[in-house]
C-alpha cells in the first residue's frame, strides 16, 4: 500500500514543484484545511459505470461519500505541501490509494462486436482482459466471484484539450517532463461528468478571462438547471461545459484547476476466473456503456444563449453544431475495451464480494446446486464458478446450471466454447450440467433470460427442493425480470408465500445488479 502510494505521487512531483512556483492571483486567499462535504467527493453516479450492484458498499464497492475529515498525513507528504500547494486527492481516493497495486494488462480478447456496415468496422462491445496481479497483497489469496477495482484514466482527447488551454507553468521553460506531468494529472481528473454547484465555482478561479468566469459563476448560481444538464438525457461533460463558456482566448491557471477538479474514483468489476487459473494472474469480462444522446444544438445550446452563458463563439462550429448525436462513454470501460493494450498498468485492490460458490453442508458431501443467471458481462463470476467446478473432483462439486444471454450466437464465444466443454466433461455431475441461451439479437427473434427461466419452471423447483442456490448477475433491468419469473415459477410450491425473499434471507439468493 504505502509503496503503491509513493508510486502515485512520484510521477507528479515535478509538477507540483513547478505549481507551487506559480504566484498566486491577487484575489487567492492562502489554503485552509477544511471539512470535505459529499459534494466535493463528486463520486459519480451508477450510471456513470457499470458497477452499481447491490451490495452494501454502495456504487459499485467504491464506497459511500459522507462527511470525513481531511487526512493530515496525506497533505504532509503531497508534493508541493511545503509551499502550500496541497495535492487535489479526496480522502476516499487517498485512501483507496494506500490498498492499491499496480496490475498489468496482459491480454485483451473481444467477445461482442457489432455487425460490420459497408466501409466500417463494427465496433467493439465487450472485452476479455487479462491482468498481471503478481503487486497486490492479495495477488494468490483472492477466490472465484471476488471484485477488483480499478482506477481508470480520462480519455485523452479530453486530457489533450484542457492541456492546451492551460497557461504555461512558471519557470518551467518548454520542460517537456513537466508537459508529461501535467497530462497524467489531468488524466486523473474527472473530465467526462459535471461537478457540483460549489466545485464549479471554485473551478471558475481558474480562468484568466474575467467574462469567461463570470458565465461559469452564473451557472453556479442556477442549481436546478446545472442539474439537468449532469442528468442522463444531457450528460453534459466539463470539456463541453467550458467549450460552451470560455471565450477562445479563455486559459487555465494549472494549479488551480487541478486543485480543485474533482478525480476519477475506482470501477469494480467481478473477477471472470478461477484463482486455480494460475499464480498472480486473473481475467475480467467488460462491456462497454455507450449512450447516444442528443447534439448540443437542439436543447443545450439555446438554454445557454437565453441565460447569456454562451461565449459569443461558441455552438457555432464543430460536429455537433452540423446536428450529429453525441456519446456518452463510461470512463473505465471505454479505457479496458476501446484503448487498452498490452502492458497498459492500472491502479487496482482486490476484495471479497457476496458472489461465491455455496459451500458443503457437511465434511464429505457435495455442494447443493447453484443456479447462475446472466446476461453479457454479466456472465463473469460464473465463467470463474465452473472453471473452479472443473478443478475439483466430481463428488466434491455440486450441479451446475447456467443461463445465458447473448445479442446473437457469435457472441462471447471464447466462453461458450468453455461451458461447452464443461458440458461434456467426464464424471459425475459434470461441471456444468445444464447450459441455456438466450439470444435478443438473432435474425429478428428476441429472447431473453426470463423466458427461459419460465421454460424451465419444473427444473428449477426441482433444485430449490435439493437446497439450490441462485445468482443473477447483469444489468438492473434484466435482475427484476428474472426475478420476477423466478417468483412465478416457484409459485407452485410456495403456498402463497414469496419464496425468492424467503432464499434471500438464508443467503440462497444473491444478485449483482447494475446500471
Amino acid at each position: 500500500g504505502k509503496a503503491a502510494h509513493e508510486d502515485f505521487a512520484e510521477w507528479r512531483k515535478g509538477l507540483w514543484k513547478a505549481l507551487a512556483q506559480e504566484p498566486a492571483k491577487e484575489h487567492e486567499q492562502p489554503l485552509k484545511r477544511r471539512r470535505i462535504d459529499s459534494a466535493e467527493l463528486e463520486t459519480t453516479s451508477p450510471d456513470s459505470e457499470p458497477r452499481s450492484s447491490s451490495r452494501p458498499t454502495g456504487e459499485g464497492g467504491t464506497g459511500g461519500a459522507g462527511d470525513i475529515e481531511g487526512d493530515e498525513e496525506d497533505d504532509a507528504d503531497a508534493p508541493g505541501a511545503a509551499a502550500g500547494v496541497r495535492a487535489p486527492k479526496s480522502a476516499i481516493l487517498a485512501r483507496w490509494l494506500r490498498g492499491a497495486s499496480a496490475a498489468v494488462v496482459t491480454a485483451c480478447v473481444d467477445l461482442d462486436q457489432e455487425a460490420a456496415e459497408v466501409g466500417r468496422q463494427g465496433d467493439i462491445r465487450a472485452r476479455h482482459v487479462e491482468l498481471d496481479i503478481s503487486a497486490l497483497s492479495q495477488a494468490n489469496d483472492w477466490e472465484a466471484g471476488w471484485t477488483l477495482e480499478l482506477l481508470p484514466r480520462s480519455d485523452p482527447a479530453d486530457v489533450q484539450w484542457f492541456a492546451q488551454r492551460m497557461l504555461p507553468i512558471a519557470g518551467s521553460g518548454g520542460d517537456t517532463s513537466q508537459r508529461d506531468a501535467l497530462l497524467q494529472e489531468l488524466s486523473a481528473c474527472d473530465l467526462l461528468s459535471l461537478p457540483a454547484a460549489g466545485t464549479l465555482r471554485r473551478l471558475a478561479a481558474a480562468i484568466d478571462d474575467s467574462q469567461s468566469a463570470r458565465r461559469v459563476l452564473q451557472l453556479a448560481e442556477e442549481e436546478a438547471f446545472l442539474r439537468s444538464l449532469a442528468a442522463p438525457s444531457a450528460r453534459l461533460s466539463l470539456r463541453e461545459l467550458f467549450a460552451l463558456v470560455l471565450a477562445p482566448t479563455a486559459r487555465l491557471h494549472a494549479r488551480d484547476f487541478l486543485h480543485h477538479c474533482p478525480r476519477l474514483i475506482a470501477r469494480a468489476y467481478t473477477v471472470a476466473a478461477a484463482r486455480a487459473d494460475g499464480p498472480g494472474v486473473l481475467a475480467l469480462a467488460v462491456a462497454l456503456v455507450r449512450e447516444k444522446l442528443q447534439p448540443l444544438h437542439l436543447d443545450v445550446i439555446p438554454a445557454f444563449a437565453k441565460r447569456g452563458l454562451l461565449a459569443s463563439e461558441a455552438g457555432n462550429s464543430g460536429d455537433d453544431a452540423k446536428g450529429k448525436c453525441r456519446e456518452f462513454l463510461g470512463a473505465c470501460s471505454a479505457q479496458l475495451v476501446l484503448r487498452c493494450q498490452l502492458g497498459d498498468r492500472f491502479m487496482a485492490r482486490l476484495r471479497p464480494s457476496p458472489l461465491r460458490p455455496p459451500p458443503s453442508p457437511s465434511f464429505g458431501a457435495p455442494p447443493p446446486p447453484m443456479v447462475m443467471i446472466a446476461a453479457g458481462a454479466g456472465v463473469a463470476p460464473f465463467r470463474g464458478f465452473v472453471r473452479e467446478w472443473r478443478r475439483l473432483a466430481p463428488q466434491s462439486r455440486g450441479l451446475a446450471v447456467l443461463f445465458f444471454g447473448v445479442r446473437g450466437r457469435s457472441a462471447y464465444t471464447p466462453y461458450m466454447e468453455e461451458f461447452r466443454a464443461a458440458l461434456t466433461e467426464a464424471g459425475t455431475p459434470p461441471p456444468l450440467c445444464r447450459l441455456f441461451c438466450a439470444y435478443s439479437r438473432d435474425n429478428g427473434r428476441k429472447e431473453y433470460v426470463q423466458q427461459l427461466i419460465a421454460d424451465q419452471g419444473e427444473l428449477l423447483r426441482s433444485l430449490v427442493r435439493y437446497g439450490a442456490h441462485f445468482y443473477v448477475c447483469g444489468a438492473t433491468a434484466m435482475g427484476m425480470g428474472v426475478r420476477k419469473a423466478i417468483v412465478d415459477v416457484l409459485a407452485a410450491d410456495a403456498g402463497g408465500r414469496n419464496l425468492v425473499e424467503e432464499l434471500r434471507a438464508c443467503g440462497r439468493f444473491v444478485e449483482e445488479l447494475w446500471g
